[in-house]
């Protein structure tokens, strides 16, 4: 009898160390076959603001692949995004032949409540611009980008990703023109070699005549 429960011991660890065999060659076998397959593409990582667009890559749904990683050859790619409240935008982003690049898309706020969620995600749209300086294609994140949004009595600077994506945009809000002005000096004396886009929030031209 106690021949018998010292074998079925003996199986049952034989079976165990058979199936975490198993797993382990599969899991080799299969990573080897992935890294084969993708030996001559990059690893690309895709951001978007706003996170929740509609985004295609060509002709193939991307949604559901933002914010994470994947495999494309080297290449120019066409992206298409939209999202309710947003601008819609089509951008060519080249795909260069490098180990990993970050590929990002930004829509512009065409309404109040795209213009709140930009407000209230600063921290993801920081994110999408740092990434956006830290891929292959050679920029750097600005000193300031890193330091946005800043807020006080006097003025106020958050961060755009704009549908041109070879710039970062910067919103400025401030109640009168010397408040933008020292918003403006600001970003001059913190970037000196950078030039930004400017939105000015809740600002009228008055060189401009309106329609009426």
């Amino acid at each position: 009898m106690e021949n018998n429960n010292y074998l079925a011991i003996k199986l049952s660890i034989l079976t165990i160390v058979i199936f975490f065999c198993s797993l382990w060659i599969t899991s080799t076998v299969t990573s080897s076959i992935e890294k084969i397959n993708n030996r001559t593409k990059v690893k690309v990582t895709l951001y978007a603001i706003p996170d929740n667009m509609s985004l295609k890559i060509g002709n193939s749904d991307f949604t559901d692949k933002i914010g994470k990683s994947f495999y494309l050859e080297p290449g120019k790619y066409k992206l298409s995004g939209s999202s309710n409240g947003f601008s819609h935008n089509e951008t060519v982003i080249n795909v260069p032949e490098t180990n990993e690049f970050n590929m990002v898309i930004g829509l512009s706020p065409i309404s109040e409540q795209a213009n709140a969620w930009m407000k209230n995600n600063q921290n993801k749209i920081r994110l999408a611009a740092t990434a956006m300086g830290n891929s292959s294609s050679g920029k750097q994140t600005p000193e300031l980008i890193k330091k946005l949004p800043i807020a006080n009595v006097f003025y106020g600077l958050s961060l755009m990703m704009d549908q041109d994506n070879d710039f970062y945009t910067i919103k400025i809000s401030g109640t009168d023109p010397l408040s933008r002005a020292m918003a403006v000096n600001v970003i001059n004396k913190t970037d000196e070699s950078y030039n930004y886009k400017y939105v000015y929030e809740s600002f009228k031209n008055p060189l401009i005549k309106e329609n009426k």
